[in-house]
């Protein structure tokens, strides 16, 4: 993990373990020009037969979790301040850049991550969305494509960061282990000031490798935390199915940032190579 940086990732954050069952296959509708989605996409959307369950899966599980009030930034992947930065607080090196495309691609434009890296680097991408203070719970909702490229990547890694009111960063990161083969969870082991980032590894199962390639696969997770920056690590679901973590751990840091909220896509190589992934309809929701 690496905080030196404003757009600081968690190293290897979110990896999933996919169940090739309930991927989704590639569309190839074109761009429709719109920018963000104001709400979820419904089954109704323009999905291959057999998809829609999938669909509604996000749906049931996005309801039964976020309530009507809450404040949600939909389609962050088709915004156009994404950064891409190679993780110093990792081993090895890698580039990397990101850019919208037409294909694939569920609705609207998708965002395209390239990434090449040696001796096991790591490349982070981050867009700053905001500022608020005051929300306790975060809800992450994605699709996530892997190309026969990715057979390599490590980790896959997502994390929500938000600057709370005591000025202090509360880091909400998981990440799908290909190295233990686990849903990992972060935290501060250390103070604050004095801080030791983490990955704990969960019960849960999840390996990149075992990633169905070319397929779209739906990453949901479930965070809160308290003032203090305690985070409570609900549950994580992988193409619908739920894979409960229920660990309550300490994960703020005193980065001195600014009032923001950011959240991260990175891609962590296993020695040297290069891999392809995208992102859709990455929404997040808070309250």
């Amino acid at each position: 993990m690496n905080v030196a940086g404003k757009f600081f990732i968690l190293s290897s954050l979110f990896s999933v373990f996919v169940l090739p069952s309930t991927a989704i296959p590639v569309s190839n509708s074109p761009v429709d020009g719109a920018a963000a989605e104001s709400s979820y996409p419904s089954p109704s959307n323009a999905l291959p037969d057999g998809n829609a369950k999938a669909m509604v899966q996000r749906d049931y599980v996005a309801a039964s979790v976020v309530p009507s009030n809450a404040k949600t930034v939909a389609s962050l992947q088709a915004y156009g301040d994404w950064n891409a930065s190679g993780d110093k607080g990792a081993v090895g090196h890698s580039t990397g850049y990101t850019k919208l495309v037409s294909s694939p691609t569920i609705h609207g434009p998708s965002r395209m991550f390239f990434t090449h890296y040696t001796g096991s680097g790591d490349e982070r991408y981050s867009i700053n969305f905001g500022a608020d203070r005051v929300s306790t719970n975060f809800f992450y909702d994605a699709w996530v494509y892997l190309t026969t490229s990715a057979s390599n990547i490590a980790n896959v890694e997502m994390d929500m960061n938000q600057v709370i009111e005591n000025g202090q960063t509360v880091i909400m990161g998981v990440q799908c282990d290909g190295y233990s083969n686990t849903w990992d969870f972060t935290l501060n082991l250390g103070t604050a000031k004095k801080r030791h980032d983490h990955w704990a590894h969960s019960h849960q199962p999840c390996n990149p490798k075992a990633w169905t390639k070319n397929a779209w696969h739906h990453v949901q997770a479930y965070y809160s935390h308290n003032s203090s920056g305690v985070v409570t690590y609900h549950t994580v679901w992988f193409d619908g199915v739920e894979h409960p973590i229920n660990a309550t751990v300490f994960s703020s840091f005193a980065l001195g940032w600014g009032p923001d909220l950011i959240t991260n896509f990175q891609l962590d190589g296993h020695g040297g190579g290069s891999a392809t992934a995208y992102l859709d309809n990455v929404n997040i929701s808070r309250w």
